[in-house]
């Protein structure tokens, strides 16, 4: 078992769905009430009545119970020390029941607590949330959580859609229960964080330099045709070559803000040069397209 001041985590897989207090076993429920873990109230015996434990000991109530959860995962990861693997633990049971069990009694646990904590509501939960988030980005590096009822409007969006495909990201269907504690934590993935997280990454990237004098060639054509394409809405200096590395999204050009709040194009030279579009032109589009050959200009052309 771990615990906070008022409440124990049994994590045995026996004591699943079992509700103790002091020690002393009140009611087992099923899984469909209370999944992954079992309780165990060890706080002042002055709340008890507001937690539905009368003098008979044979009933509690479970939606008031879990609403300390929160407070009580709060003071175990603050008190964590070498059980940190437990807070671990107890937080996947937690996003698993949410997940698998969402009208189970933990869909409570944002309600207001029966009696006042000794620690701020919002700072256990944001910290519970944290944790949680910790378990979906774990499951699902690339996601980002929608609830059931926004995943067909945010297949239907196509300019989400379009991004989302272009960041590598997928939205992740999750009950409504599970998606509303998950977005009380700041760090809770979305398109917008996404980008962001996108831009950092690319910015940090190292700069490319051309090593022949064809791909010095091909990148003074790439920033004239943007300069003039674009103009007056792009300069050459917003455009930096970067050195990408390789994965299953392979991007050509990303926009970033820059540290001086200036838009900047940062440009994967890999997928520019000729013989990297032709390969995808043949792989995506099933273009037929000759081998590119060298124009007498020191660019390389199509043959076919």
């Amino acid at each position: 078992a771990t615990e906070g001041r008022d409440l124990r985590f049994l994590l045995d897989e026996d004591l699943e769905g079992r509700v103790y207090v002091r020690g002393i076993l009140v009611r087992h429920y099923n899984r469909a009430r209370l999944a992954g873990l079992g309780l165990d109230f060890v706080g002042d015996k002055g709340a008890y009545s507001s937690l539905g434990f009368g003098r008979d000991r044979n009933n509690i109530d479970l939606e008031r119970l879990v609403t300390l959860i929160p407070v009580a995962f709060y003071e175990l990861q603050k008190n964590a020390g070498s059980v940190v693997n437990a807070a671990k633990e107890v937080s996947s049971r937690i996003y698993d029941s949410l997940l698998h069990f969402p009208s189970g009694a933990m869909s409570k646990m944002l309600e207001f607590p029966p009696y006042l904590s000794r620690v701020r509501l919002s700072d256990a939960v944001s910290v519970t949330a944290d944790a949680l988030v910790d378990v979906f980005t774990q499951r699902h590096p690339n996601g980002y959580p929608v609830d059931a009822s926004e995943v067909k409007q945010a297949r239907r969006d196509a300019h989400e859609a379009e991004e989302a495909k272009y960041l590598g990201a997928e939205p992740v269907s999750l009950p409504v229960e599970l998606c509303r504690l998950l977005r009380k934590s700041d760090n809770v993935p979305t398109i917008e964080k996404l980008w962001q997280k996108c831009e950092s990454e690319v910015l940090a990237l190292p700069n490319w330099q051309p090593q022949t004098p064809e791909q010095a060639n091909t990148a003074r054509k790439f920033v004239d045709v943007a300069v003039d394409l674009f103009h007056p809405h792009v300069s050459a200096d917003q455009i930096i070559f970067k050195h990408f590395p390789p994965g299953p999204i392979e991007r050509a050009v990303i926009s970033v803000s820059g540290p001086n709040g200036k838009r900047h194009y940062c440009v994967n030279m890999a997928q520019l040069e000729i013989a990297a579009v032709h390969a995808w032109r043949r792989q995506v589009l099933e273009d037929v397209c000759g081998d590119a050959v060298n124009g007498g200009d020191g660019s390389l052309v199509c043959s076919g």
